[in-house]
């Protein structure tokens, strides 16, 4: 007899309610390694996790992303109406009937640990460990669902990716081992391991499989079967519906059919448990058991024993908590107090309305994506700082930084070209449909060359730290607005990420020629042309369909967002290039100045020595005073 999917109707029944913790895979590392969050001394540790998230959603492959393999299971068990993880009905239990406190608390708590990645990493680091550690259920679940001919692969995946030698569970345990190497003294390293254990204990604690079949529900599931042939005619005219629309809910009459029972019995008693039928954990108040009582309709329909037994298992619906008695247990474990939040690390629940920046300089409409990469800015750059293009080269790693939050959405073609886009700018290797895995952890820090490590041995700045440059900044706040909401901005978004590439990536701009400071090797200038390459390569087929009926990519849009990027830069250059106008201007005339003090010196000592001369010669006679006048 199999463990946890006993029958086909009840496995089809237990990949629906697992839903909700399957299209959320990775999501708690969904806020690792982006610019604004990630201190600098911890980008080494938090790179080997972001290449964990990178292969959870399939390198940009959507074949290969794990929401969208556990989707084709949903889709291939007749499950497919409940939609998608971000969508509405996903959590309307008319149209995806789903109770399952186990299921929810552990997808919700996934998503929440991503949400504050610098706050929390010692805790998303141990989290990460933990999830990605091979459970012994996976096992039993691939066994059981080839029993029933139902494609294992989502779980399979599991077991060879999550491996403890160069997958998952080994870069997982890099990652931590980074973040520790790189605190600085032992009172750290000591306070910050214990987090990470903390971490590791509330993943422990999460459940990520539906609540198990217990042998309650076998007993009322006997109770229940034993009643068909005797209760499918009386109610053969009952309205009533138990299981929610969508196909999931059937008639009492349907449910009790007595060739079916066997199959579908186990999905019928939890039908019953989430219905209106049952308060859980208060026998005496659902309305079953008043209903089995004296004054109720099914009185004497069952016995005394089936009665309390249906009792018995209403009270042990009794929602337990999580985490029992687990208040003050993580600072008393820690030592640590409540984590300080800064409000604007906060995810905003409202979509902003960016205001387009005061900057446009009458830049000719681009017709086709050619036309986007064509270099705006303005000629003869001079004087523009080091520091000020590591900041933009830093910015061009913003605008899709928030995808991975949103493993729904990622879901995507969109989303795929987002992350192969991230992968180019952090600098991954190139995808070539392998798993890259333990090979990132050791590649060599000098082969690892991303626009935010180049940026910053530049000068640049993050987007917090921008207080020098009040048109940057402005450039800065246009982006982090709309980056918290990729999936409605990607058209923007995709449009500040071409302009950053035509204007920032490309040595075609100019932009570099001119600048003063540090340059950029040989090598790193070829880094940036590849990864300027990468990124048009990644979103070349969208950009073909964007200006089509119904793409999700909107070409005006993508112009919008363009033409922020390129105008604000060409106006930043624009105004260091007055700059240096102006400069060059008072230095010659202060040259100028110079000059005709010299000049006015010269003429006082000609002055000076003619009248020494005069003098001289009056005293030497008069042939020598007519010669010199």
């Amino acid at each position: 007899m199999r463990e946890m999917l006993p029958t086909l109707e009840y496995a089809k029944y237990w990949i629906r309610l697992a839903a909700p913790v399957k299209y959320v895979d990775g999501s708690w590392l969904g806020g690792i390694h982006r610019l604004a969050t990630t201190h600098d001394d911890h980008r080494a540790a938090s790179r080997v996790a972001w290449q964990i998230l990178s292969e959870e959603l399939g390198d940009g492959d959507i074949r290969k992303n794990h929401v969208a393999v556990y989707e084709q299971l949903i889709n291939a068990t007749g499950n497919s109406s409940i939609g998608l993880g971000h969508e509405t009905r996903f959590i309307s239990n008319v149209h995806n009937p789903n109770q399952d406190p186990q299921v929810w608390t552990a997808g919700v708590s996934q998503l929440l640990v991503g949400l504050f990645p610098e706050e929390m990493l010692p805790e998303m680091l141990g989290f990460n460990m933990a999830y990605e550690s091979l459970p012994c259920h996976l096992l039993i679940t691939i066994q059981e669902l080839k029993e029933l001919n139902l494609d294992p692969y989502y779980f399979v995946l599991h077991v060879s990716i999550d491996n403890g030698h160069s997958g998952h569970a080994a870069m997982g345990a890099a990652a931590v081992t980074k973040y520790i190497d790189s605190l600085k003294t032992e009172q750290e390293k000591e306070v910050v391991w214990k987090r990470v254990q903390a971490g590791y204990i509330m993943a422990e604690g999460l459940t990520t499989t539906p609540t198990p079949v217990t042998d309650l529900d076998r007993k009322v599931e006997k109770i229940f079967k034993d009643k068909c042939e005797t209760a499918k005619p009386m109610h053969t005219f009952c309205n009533g519906n138990i299981g929610g629309a969508n196909g999931f809910g059937k008639s009492l009459s349907r449910w009790l059919d007595p060739e079916r029972f066997d199959d579908w019995g186990l999905v019928f008693v939890k039908a019953v448990a989430d219905s209106r039928w049952v308060d859980k954990g208060n026998p005496l108040g659902s309305k079953l058991v008043k209903e089995l009582k004296w004054g109720g309709r099914m009185f004497g329909a069952y016995t005394a024993d089936e009665v309390r037994t249906i009792e018995k298992w209403i009270f042990g619906m009794k929602d337990k908590g999580t985490f029992p008695e687990s208040k003050g247990a993580y600072e008393r474990f820690t030592g640590n107090g409540i984590l300080s939040i800064p409000l604007s690390y906060v995810p905003r629940t409202t979509q902003p309305s960016p205001q387009r920046l005061n900057t446009q300089l009458g830049l000719r409409y681009p017709k086709s994506y050619h036309d986007l990469l064509e270099p705006r800015l303005p000629a003869n750059i001079t004087g523009l700082s080091s520091s000020v293009l590591g900041t933009l080269l830093m910015l061009s790693a913003t605008p899709f930084e928030y995808f991975p939050s949103y493993p729904s959405h990622i879901s995507t073609s969109e989303g795929m070209a987002a992350l192969r886009t991230l992968r180019a700018l952090y600098g991954f290797l190139p995808e070539d449909g392998l798993c890259a895995g333990m090979d990132e952890v050791l590649r060599s820090p000098d082969d690892v060359i991303g626009v935010v490590e180049l940026g910053r041995r530049l000068g640049g700045e993050k987007p917090l730290e921008i207080t020098s440059d009040a048109l940057l900044g402005g450039l800065c706040d246009y982006v982090m607005e709309l980056n918290r909401f990729p999936a409605e901005e990607v058209s923007k978004l995709l449009g500040c990420q071409i302009g950053f590439v035509s204007c920032v990536l490309t040595r075609e701009s100019g932009l570099w020629g001119g600048a003063k400071g540090k340059r950029p090797a040989p090598i790193e200038n070829k880094a940036m042309e590849d990864i300027g390459a990468r990124i048009m390569e990644a979103w070349h087929e969208l950009l073909m369909t964007s200006t089509e009926k119904g793409s999700r990519i909107k070409w005006e849009e993508i112009v919008e967002g363009w033409e922020v990027v390129v105008s604000s830069i060409s106006e930043i250059v624009r105004t260091v290039n007055e700059g240096a106008v102006r400069k060059s201007t008072k230095d010659y005339n202060r040259q100028l100045q110079q000059t005709d003090s010299r000049v006015g010196f010269a003429k006082s000592a000609v002055h000076f020595t003619d009248d020494i001369r005069g003098r001289y010669s009056s005293d030497c006679g008069p042939k020598r005073t007519k010669h010199l006048e």
